[in-house]
């Protein structure tokens, strides 16, 4: 299977055209579209490599500037957009195992930051896993994530973040589902 670093622009009272290519190839990666209108790009990995890496995609710009990097690199994640943050939430990492840190991308200082309870404790799921759901809640300010899988396992695990309090709730459901 061919890992590209192509972009492609689609307009859709137009035909695609190609857009400037990633810093490097990549699948399994998050992209989210930003306020400002540019993309994050995230993780992913490549033949060799699970990235820990970033990128800011903007059509107009060549070539597409790096924010700085993950803590942990991880592919097969979600990243779900709250509160001017880019929570970036389980996925695995190069040796195949879940990641339970949550990280989160300031859209205003363009960085990422491992999360932390008040008492400064870091973030972390009850399980890593991939492949699961993960949903905003506005005006609750919660991200609500069920399933997947840990390392080909089904997850009955539900985690629920306050990205205001900065605490994570977690809860086992009745049924495992990926």
């Amino acid at each position: 299977k061919d890992i590209f670093s192509h972009t492609e622009i689609f307009t859709p009272t137009q035909s695609n055209s190609p857009g400037p290519n990633l810093s490097v190839a990549r699948a399994g990666h998050s992209a989210t579209l930003l306020p400002n209108g540019q993309v994050l790009i995230v993780g992913g990995k490549n033949d060799t490599t699970v990235h820990a890496t970033a990128e800011l995609f903007t059509p107009e710009l060549k070539p597409v500037p790096l924010t700085s990097t993950l803590q942990v690199a991880r592919k097969d994640h979600r990243a779900v957009l709250a509160d001017d943050r880019v929570w970036i939430l389980g996925g695995t990492d190069a040796t195949g195992h879940g990641v339970a840190l949550v990280e989160y991308f300031d859209t205003r200082d363009q960085q990422f930051h491992v999360a932390r309870s008040a008492s400064g404790n870091e973030l972390r799921l009850s399980q890593g896993r991939e492949d699961f759901d993960a949903l905003f809640i506005e005006g609750l300010d919660i991200i609500v994530m069920a399933g997947g899988q840990i390392e080909n396992t089904q997850s009955a695990a539900i985690d629920v973040l306050d990205v205001q309090a900065m605490t994570i709730t977690s809860a086992q459901s009745k049924y495992a589902r990926d």
